[in-house]
């Protein structure tokens, strides 16, 4: 990749951002010094790794675990058997820590499958060497007393054989005798040997070796001789000390030895890990996502950002190249945005070169370009005094001499620098051979030959940058298929210029120039119309969505609410089929009785009429539930007179209550029911006569002449799976009470199993019901744990 495009383009800017955002100096070196790739499946791998990482990066946050120095002269060493010193094992320790972590973080990590678990998978926790080194190692200057019995054992001696030095000298400075020739009553260390403070006049006084003196001379610090032996008895021990730390270091590395290929699989992993993990978080700083490659040569980049300027400010811009045209021609004024459109679009490909995700929205695409070749800024050169025009036409000879049809050719200010004619004639000259080759090119411009070219030539268009002449400052809004407009006339006017300078400077415009100018502010004049017509067809067409869902939000409210009232007729149509059919068995039983008790045949004629009449009455009852059903759902679609103070009937709870408040926007109506206050739905709201109505519909004499108010449940159970609690407790509290009324001794609910919330409630219900005997979970048989079986009094 052509490394001058890289700095033109800022690439080294975004890649010094993504390295600070490492953890260890040989991922900032690895990172700084990424270039992008032109092999397709390496860049595909290189998105897979990143991709995950930031999916990791999302779910559990940065991992620790990479604060690791430079290993490969420990490693080295290790190689060869030499033994590492403390600061070394220190950083091989901080090694093995950083391994525990991060496979810690996998552990943990609720992301399922990846392409980096490779990477986790070949780390090896060494956890046994990571705690000996622990253990024995304190700090960067200190062994633990407890990495060795034989290290105990000397320091423990050393301590009292200090004690013993200092009790001594103690004695001797407060003694009468040492008291006048000493300078201060203290023990000192010169030299690592005990010491104590003599006057300078009185050295001869007393016996012992002179470690030196004060700055001033009037203090030497002398040895005493009683104290010399047991000073070099400490010596020894010093000694000794360092002999055994050194065995300590030689059997912690001789261990790591033993591992050097985990430990170097380990090192090079985190170094690789935490360079994927700073990419991710570029990636989110950036709010990138992952480029789609394409292998037609177009790029199509959506809601597109410059990375390096602030998210705040920055305004994104869709580009799209390669397809209807090869060539893109962009115009505007000066500071619009026109560089900062080439650098967003080459910079977007050169990241996603480089295995990095895009400044853009999901789904953009590009190809895999082999180079790309900028011209941008002020080329000149001072050393070999080169004009800006001379420079610019140097670096774009350069550029043709290297380009084919894989490359990207980015060119600001083309043909500047020089006489308007010839220079607008030489870009033209470059842009024809750049679109005879099949160069993807986009170039910036102010000259109007270019998008007169732009206009009339086949796969090259035209593109701008807006300008919003109200405030007289560009918009950075990239439109493309449309020139830009000069507005030098109407800006002028608007900073004040005068009308007859503006006249004067309009007659020296030929009439070519003055159509053409005409033509682009309709074309715009139109696209704004265009633009406000959009926004309102938008408009209109998400408040249709919003009814649209609305309304079939209704519809199926509705078709629920039908469903769920034929269910409830069919079961009580069944209850009472059911009720019918354990009648008609038993008085066939009795009719059976009686016939015997009087030696008498049972009479098939008045068997047959028993059971006709039973037959009517199931007809007639079905029939009358059906038309219960059917005004049901007829009255549930009309309109009810709702306000508060007003009494209703509650269909979802089989109870009256009070409105307390009607809530016109969601249509819910909020109810005094007892002495709870709950919100319900219109449709479940009835009136009170209606109700009324219904109950006498439901009585139901039974054969014989007697007559109740009260239907006797199929089978004396109830089901109430699929209910919420709430409702499903108002219908066992009236089930148990109908139970009552009918003298039934057993009854079942049917709750079912699920997670067990439902029957909690009943349980907690029945346990407090004084009309409940008992009552246990069904048993084989029975339903199990999904049914309960309650004993009233």
């Amino acid at each position: 990749m052509n490394t001058k495009t890289l700095k033109t383009l800022e690439y080294d800017k975004v890649i010094n951002i993504l390295a600070e955002l490492s953890h260890s100096k040989m991922a900032y070196e690895r990172l700084i010094s990424l270039k992008p790739f032109s092999d397709i499946n390496q860049i595909n791998k290189l998105q897979d790794e990143l991709t995950d990482a930031k999916r990791m990066l999302l779910s559990g946050g940065d991992p620790s675990g990479f604060g690791i120095e430079n290993m490969e002269e420990i490693l080295k060493r290790l190689g060869i058997g030499a033994s590492l010193n403390i600061p070394e094992m220190i950083m091989a320790l901080h090694v093995l820590e950083g391994t525990s972590l991060i496979k810690q973080y996998r552990h943990e990590s609720k992301v399922g499958e990846t392409s980096i678990d490779a990477l986790f998978d070949s780390m090896v926790t060494l956890i046994d060497i990571q705690n000996e080194i622990r253990k024995c190692i304190v700090s960067e200057e200190i062994i633990s007393d407890d990495a060795s019995t034989e290290l105990k054992r000397i320091r423990k001696e050393m301590r009292l054989k200090e004690g013993k030095i200092r009790d001594r000298l103690n004695e001797m400075i407060t003694s009468q005798t040492y008291r006048s020739l000493l300078q201060d009553p203290v023990v000192t260390l010169k030299e690592d040997r005990f010491c104590i403070p003599v006057k300078a006049e009185m050295k001869g006084q007393i016996e012992g070796v002179i470690h030196g003196e004060s700055s001033s001379g009037s203090t030497v610090f002398i040895e005493p001789l009683p104290i010399v032996q047991m000073n070099n008895e400490i010596k020894k021990l010093e000694h000794e000390e360092k002999v055994e730390i050194e065995k300590i270091l030689a059997r912690l590395s001789e261990r790591l030895a033993e591992n050097r290929d985990t430990v170097r699989q380990d090192y090079e992993n985190l170094i690789q890990l935490d360079t994927l993990f700073a990419k991710a978080k570029l990636s989110k700083k950036m709010d990138a996502t992952r480029p789609v490659f394409n292998s037609e040569w177009y790029v199509e980049l959506k809601f597109a950002r410059h990375p390096l300027i602030d998210s705040e400010k920055v305004v994104p811009i869709d580009i799209w190249l390669g397809k209807d045209f090869t060539t893109m021609v962009i115009t505007g004024p000066n500071t619009g945005g026109k560089t900062v459109t080439l650098k967003t679009l080459g910079l977007c490909v050169l990241l996603g070169q480089s295995g990095l995700h895009i400044p853009a929205y999901d789904n953009s695409t590009i190809p895999v370009f082999t180079d790309i070749f900028s011209d941008i800024g002020d080329e000149q050169s001072i050393e070999q005094s080169l004009s800006t025009f001379s420079s610019h036409m140097k670096n774009i000879i350069g550029i043709m001499e290297k380009i084919n049809e894989t490359s990207l050719v980015l060119l600001d200010e083309l043909g500047a620098g020089t006489d308007p004619v010839e220079g607008a004639a030489l870009a033209m000259g470059i842009l024809k051979k750049l679109k005879q080759r099949n160069i993807r090119t986009v170039a910036t411009t102010h000259y109007s030959e270019l998008k007169h070219y732009a206009l009339t030539q086949e796969g090259v268009t035209n593109a701008s940058c807006e300008f919003d002449l109200n405030t007289l400052q560009p918009t950075y809004k990239l439109i493309i298929g449309l020139p830009g407009r000069s507005n030098a006339f109407l800006i002028s006017k608007k900073l004040g210029l005068s009308d007859e300078i503006l006249a004067l400077s309009k007659e020296e415009l030929n009439d070519e120039n003055t159509k053409f100018e005409d033509v682009l502010k309709n074309i715009e004049d139109n696209k704004q119309m265009i633009l406000l017509e959009k926004e309102k067809i938008d408009a209109y067409k998400r408040e249709i969505e919003e009814k649209k869902e609305e309304l079939e939000r209704v519809i199926e409210g509705q078709k629920q609410a039908e469903a769920r009232i034929v269910e409830e007729a069919r079961e009580k149509a069944l209850a009472i089929y059911e009720e019918a059919k354990g009648e008609y068995e038993q008085l066939i039983t009795e009719l059976k009785e009686k016939a015997s008790a009087y030696n008498r045949m049972l009479d098939e004629k008045e068997m047959a009429r028993v059971k006709t009449a039973l037959d009517q009455k199931i007809r007639k009852t079905k029939l009358e539930i059906g038309e219960e059903a059917e005004e049901r759902i007829r009255t549930n679609h009309k309109k009810m007179d709702l306000k508060p103070g007003k009494v209703v009937y509650i269909s979802k709870l089989d109870k009256e209550g009070t409105i307390l408040k009607v809530n016109e926007q969601n249509g819910s109506v909020l109810l005094q029911v007892g002495i709870m206050k709950m919100e319900f739905e219109t449709k479940y709201l009835f009136d009170v006569k209606q109700k009324q109505t219904k109950e006498k519909k439901q009585t139901i004499t039974r054969f014989g002449g007697l007559k109740t108010d009260k239907v006797k449940i199929a089978g004396q159970e109830i089901n109430v799976i699929g209910l919420y609690p709430a409702e499903a407790l108002s219908k066992v509290e009236k089930f148990i009470d109908d139970s009552l009324l009918l003298n039934l001794e057993e009854v079942r609910i049917v709750h079912g199993k699920g997670k067990g919330i439902l029957k909690n409630e009943i349980h907690q219900f029945l346990k407090n019901h004084d009309q409940v005997l008992e009552f246990r979970l069904g048993v084989y048989g029975e339903g199990d744990s999904g049914v309960t079986i309650v004993k009233l009094k």
